[in-house]
């Protein structure tokens, strides 16, 4: 059109900004909510998550991976993993008793999406032996947690270890984390109900709902 000519707006547009904004709005109070209920639910994870410096989605997988890696490492079993690859330690670990209540506690979670060994998508996470700190792929990660958490609870314990000294190569990494899942278990459906207490939804679409 030419002119001074006027196009008429799409009819429906000012119904889907107005549902836009609500859900926005509803977002914002749901994660509100999240946030007090993750402090009042689990005070570890909630003090782990203080010292992230992740986006919401990878902190979100991040919330449920940790709440059942912790209840794994609660087990005897997984307890003993501090035991495991005599020789690869770069430093003496801590023994079972010693190690796993503070196994996850003193790490920083970080984004490690601009580094170059994120690109590949069956990276999930990375650090250094001995470092305390665990750099986290971004939507590698948050994908499995929120898809197969117990998977991603099985890869904190893997990097956890690494900041306790433990070497790769050997062992190799695969050997790692087949370990840890022969020996750290949870009842997921239980696990899956204290990751989210309150049901909220980790993903909303519009007009799709949950996914």
């Amino acid at each position: 059109m030419a002119g001074n000519a006027r196009v008429a707006p799409a009819r429906g547009c000012g119904r889907r900004r107005r549902l836009r904004r609500a859900l926005a709005a509803s977002l914002v109070a749901a994660a509100a909510i999240a946030r007090g209920a993750e402090t009042a639910a689990d005070p570890q994870v909630a003090d782990i998550l203080a010292r992230s410096t992740l986006d919401s989605r990878t902190r979100g997988g991040l919330q449920i991976a940790l709440r059942i890696a912790l209840r794994k490492l609660e087990g005897t079993a997984c307890r003993e993993i501090l035991s495991a690859f005599p020789g690869a330690w770069s430093v003496p670990p801590p023994t079972p008793d010693e190690g796993t209540a503070e196994l996850l506690a003193g790490i920083k979670f970080k984004d490690g999406v601009p580094y170059q060994v994120c690109r590949d998508s069956r990276v999930l996470a990375f650090t250094h032996p001995g470092s305390r700190e665990v750099f986290l792929c971004g939507e590698n990660f948050s994908r499995v947690a929120f898809s197969t958490p117990d998977h991603a609870a099985n890869i904190l314990i893997h990097e956890a270890l690494h900041t306790l000294g433990l070497r790769e190569n050997p062992p190799a990494p695969g050997e790692i984390t087949a370990r840890i899942a022969a020996s750290c278990h949870v009842d997921e459906a239980a696990a899956a109900d204290r990751s989210n207490p309150l049901n909220v939804p980790t993903e909303i679409r519009i007009g799709g709902g949950p996914r």
